[in-house]
């Protein structure tokens, strides 16, 4: 008598096998698309943003105090990406943002290191002061704008997105004010506020003022 088995006849795959197999590349194919929807992450899947910086407004006003120069500006940001899979770019996982803020940077020295000393002969005031320099880059409160921004709950820009663009656009806003010449408006103002304070006792039409800058090389 012929022994029954499980399989059919024909080299053919048993119905629960088939079924089985099945539920596991629907599973699979599932959580591609969830991966891809950035709903999960298997493992990274996500290109380098491409980001572009740029200065959109500049402008300097001069603050009689410990900062002696102040810039302020309006920094664009843009950022976008997309999901890719296997090298392969999956359709409407593209997002973009584009914001700005005004940013403001302070450069100035610190008029405790000030030094001066005069000299009634020779009619002269020398005074020695410490390198200008940057001392704070900040937002200016309530200056967020956004020009564009695409996505959705499943692709959506979150917290250390923005975190990363804050910092990139402090850090280029101070490199901007250098580059423009902030610190030179900071020494140049710095010398008039000195002699401004000097002035009573030692006249700028009777005294020669003599500004060195050991830091600056100057």
């Amino acid at each position: 008598m012929r022994s029954r088995t499980a399989r059919t006849t024909g080299g053919r795959l048993s119905s629960p096998v088939v079924t089985a197999i099945l539920l596991i590349l629907v599973a699979v194919l599932g959580l591609l698309l969830l991966n891809a929807l950035h709903v999960i992450n298997l493992f990274p899947t996500r290109t380098d943003p491409a980001v572009l910086e740029e200065t959109t407004r500049f402008a300097l006003r001069d603050l009689g105090e410990l900062a002696t120069q102040e810039a302020l500006m309006t920094r664009v940001h843009s950022m976008s990406d997309s999901r890719q899979l296997f090298g392969i770019t999956w359709p409407g996982t593209r997002r973009v943002l584009i914001f700005s803020y005004d940013i403001s940077v302070r450069a100035g020295l610190d008029f405790g290191q000030v030094a001066f000393e005069a000299d009634p002969q020779a009619r002269t005031v020398t005074v020695t002061l410490p390198a200008a320099r940057v001392l704070e880059a900040s937002v200016v409160p309530d200056s967020y704008q956004v020009y564009e921004e695409s996505g959705n709950k499943f692709n959506a820009w979150h917290s250390e997105d923005f975190a990363g663009a804050m910092d990139t656009m402090l850090r280029e806003g101070r490199e901007y004010a250098v580059a423009q010449g902030i610190l030179d408006k900071a020494r140049d103002n710095a010398e008039t506020l000195i002699r401004g304070f000097l002035a009573s006792a030692y006249p700028a039409g009777e005294y020669t003022y003599i500004f060195n800058w050991p830091g600056e090389g100057g």
